[in-house]
C-alpha cells in the first residue's frame, strides 16, 4: 500500500534494477551535497512543500518496513531519496532519521566487507 500511495506522488521503487538507481541518486546525492555551504548543511531551511512533505513521511515508513522485512535495496533507496528530497526542499521530522540510518547501512557494509 505504502509503495502505490508512492507511485501515485511520483516516486517509484523499482522491483529490479534497484542497485543501478541507487548508484544514480547517490551521484545526485553527491552533486547535492557539493552544491551547498557547510552553514546550508547544518542549518537547513524547513521543508515547505507539502507534498514532499507526505513524500518524506512514505518513505520513511518505507524504511521502518525494509528494516524489519531486510529488503536492503528498498530500504537504501528509500533512505538516499530522503536525502535528496531534503537536501533539495528543507529540513523535516524525517531528516535525521534518513541521515542516520544511512550512516548505520555503511557502517554494516563496512563490516560485512572486513568479515567476508
Amino acid at each position: 500500500l505504502t509503495l502505490a500511495m508512492l507511485e501515485t506522488m511520483g516516486e517509484s521503487i523499482p522491483a529490479k534494477g534497484a542497485g543501478e538507481v541507487i548508484a544514480r541518486e547517490l551521484e545526485q546525492l553527491r552533486n547535492d551535497v557539493r552544491k551547498l555551504r557547510n552553514e546550508e548543511l547544518l542549518h537547513p531551511a524547513r521543508m515547505a512543500d507539502k507534498k514532499a512533505l507526505d513524500v518524506m513521511v512514505l518513505l520513511g515508513t518505507v524504511v521502518e518496513i525494509c528494516r524489519l522485512s531486510r529488503r536492503r535495496s528498498y530500504q537504501e533507496l528509500a533512505m538516499i531519496r530522503m536525502m535528496n528530497l531534503s537536501l533539495r526542499l528543507g529540513f523535516t521530522r524525517q531528516y535525521p532519521m534518513a541521515f542516520a540510518y544511512f550512516g548505520v547501512s555503511l557502517v554494516q557494509r563496512g563490516i560485512k566487507t572486513r568479515d567476508a
